[in-house]
């Protein structure tokens, strides 16, 4: 973690400025490890990996569901985050509506909420001066585990928030969406989706969904700015990821037989792509929709 990271952090939960002592840093300057102290509160840094959530949890098992995600599947049967990124018309659809905003947009002090296998890190962080992954789960090497109603970070401390269907995961979004604003610098970007037309998943941390106006509506309560509206895709792909999770929860455990149908219904999703963008010119059936706002 880099020592312009730890300077920004602060207790999430008394928000007293935090001081490190006994640490120990690399070749390139990144802290391996140390102890974050305030007055009524340590965190220990390990690896460079810092926990804000088992500390006062009590265990790693915060984040239970009811049924393994067909993504955890895929993963232990040897599949990549990458790889599943672009396993269907659309995850792919919305990975390259991702990839524009990002390359538009990426600069300075990057904090992405929920990163999951932490891909979009492995992208672009070249692009950025810090990109700061966090999650509230543990599913791939993080930076930070935290929770988004509480960041763990300094107001007007980071320039870009990239949050990719997180929101429909908290119970209060209002309270992370005002969380967005405060840490976000004047003139920072906020690079946001989240699903509406879509199934139950990842029971029982699904609460919302929201609409194209529903969306904006937050947004522009925290303080933030509209800058533009994107709907990621519409109906006919939905019925595709349905047709993806019933795959692999069916067949998971033969694997060759399920990469088999995998692979074939990859590429009648992709040729269906074009077909979506035709039906779907009115955007009234968007699956979901991307937000880019500014502060």
């Amino acid at each position: 973690m880099k020592r312009s990271t730890i300077e920004l952090l602060r207790c999430p939960f008394t928000n007293c400025p935090l001081e490190i002592v006994d640490s120990n840093y690399d070749f390139k300057g990144d802290c391996v490890s140390g102890i974050l102290r305030s007055k009524s509160s340590s965190y220990i840094i390990e690896e460079g990996f810092l926990d804000f959530i088992n500390v006062h949890k009590g265990d790693g098992k915060v984040y239970e569901l009811d049924r393994m995600s067909y993504v955890d599947k895929l993963i232990r049967i040897g599949w990549k985050y990458e790889e599943v990124a672009v396993m269907d018309g659309l995850r792919y659809n919305i990975i390259k509506l991702l990839d524009n905003y990002l390359d538009n947009y990426v600069n300075g002090r990057v904090l992405e909420i929920g990163a999951g296998g932490n891909i979009l890190k492995e992208k672009y962080a070249r692009k950025a001066d810090d990109w700061i992954s966090t999650d509230y789960d543990m599913r791939s090497s993080l930076d930070i585990r935290c929770d988004g109603m509480s960041l763990p970070f300094v107001e007007e401390s980071v320039d870009v928030i990239v949050c990719i269907d997180v929101l429909e995961h908290v119970p209060n979004p209002e309270l992370m969406m005002s969380e967005f604003s405060r840490v976000l610098s004047k003139g920072g970007v906020l690079i946001l989706s989240t699903p509406f037309f879509f199934y139950l998943h990842e029971a029982p941390n699904d609460f919302y969904r929201f609409s194209k106006y529903g969306l904006e509506k937050r947004v522009a309560s925290s303080g933030l700015k509209v800058i533009e509206t994107k709907p990621t895709s519409g109906l006919l792909l939905v019925f595709g990821i349905m047709v993806t999770a019933l795959i692999v929860h069916s067949f998971h455990r033969v694997k060759w037989l399920c990469n088999i149908f995998l692979f074939v219904n990859k590429w009648i999703q992709y040729s269906l792509i074009s077909l979506y963008r035709f039906l779907n010119r009115s955007e009234r059936f968007s699956q979901g929709n991307f937000v880019i706002a500014k502060k």
